[in-house]
């Protein structure tokens, strides 16, 4: 008679990079982390994924295919107890995404409890959120440090199925590429890559692609996030502008996907970092809100 082992106290974990085609599984790990070089010290309390096996997979979609695996073909290539894993996201509405249980309370800046040696008590000078600009990121809002960002402030929808008051939906964006349709999605401002990655619906005529998935020097893109019109910014770029890769905001290369309407890709665009030159971007988790300000 065997003996089955004892239950893991921790909850299994699963989560998806769509970026880098890696499928993560293993255990949500509670975990301090300390931000020493903040004025004062920062200290967070998130679960941490402990990875125990990285999958090496090209489509996962948690609805069609439920649990951590990937059954793509031929058989994908799964590594045991990798290591060197060295990760961390402030970003929200990831969820339909591949990341099921990317929720707020794994967001270390939405869960400080202590500044300094002070135990976090939010208040109303407090607010959970944070500022990001091209310099770094200031963490809670205050009326003083959001001031600026009022002329140019979006409302965010909640998902479909939400349990945690600060969850919201990605950003509004409307996408295009070349001189066809202005697609409407969801926008990711990046400050990890300095390229961007957009999908849209099918589009006519389709920008040149010479060498796939790049869109070729020349080709117009449009971002304008929000809703609808008028939109709180619109950004006109070309790709493959030399000099403004080096000193403005256009990506140092763009990345596109064409989807056929009605699949579960929908239009959506990763900007890159390059867009913080120009604009700091605020989260309000609490109100539901994404702001812009000129830097």
């Amino acid at each position: 008679m065997s003996i089955p082992p004892p239950p893991t106290p921790y909850e299994q974990a699963c989560e998806y990079l769509s970026s880098s085609d890696k499928l993560y599984a293993g255990i949500w790990v509670p975990t301090d982390i300390v931000f020493p070089d903040a004025t004062p010290t920062i200290t967070a309390r998130v679960p941490i994924l402990a990875a125990t096996s990285v999958t090496t997979c090209s489509s996962w979609e948690n609805v069609v295919l439920p649990g951590c695996t990937c059954n793509t073909v031929p058989a994908p290539v799964v590594t045991p107890n990798p290591s060197g894993i060295r990760l961390m996201g402030i970003g929200f509405g990831r969820q339909p995404d591949g990341q099921p249980q990317g929720n707020p309370d794994k967001n270390p800046i939405l869960n400080v409890v202590r500044i300094g040696t002070l135990d976090l008590v939010p208040t109303s000078s407090f607010r959970n959120g944070h500022i990001i600009t091209r310099t770094g990121i200031d963490v809670g809002l205050t009326a003083a440090n959001m001031a600026r960002f009022a002329a140019k402030t979006i409302e965010l929808e909640r998902p479909p199925v939400w349990s945690d008051p600060r969850d919201w939906l990605p950003v509004p964006a409307c996408i295009t590429a070349g001189s066809g349709t202005c697609f409407q999605g969801a926008g990711l401002i990046d400050t990890g890559v300095n390229q961007s990655y957009m999908h849209t619906y099918d589009i006519s005529p389709r920008p040149a692609r010479t060498t796939f998935p790049y869109l070729d020097a020349g080709v117009q893109i449009h971002w304008k996030f929000g809703a609808s019109a008028p939109y709180a910014v619109s950004e006109d770029i070309t790709v493959g502008d030399a000099s403004d890769i080096v000193n403005g905001i256009t990506p140092w290369k763009v990345s596109l996907w064409i989807h056929n309407v009605g699949t579960p890709r929908v239009p959506r665009v990763n900007t890159g970092r390059h867009l913080l030159r120009k604009w700091n971007v605020a989260f309000d988790a609490i109100g539901g809100h994404f702001a812009f300000a000129l830097a």
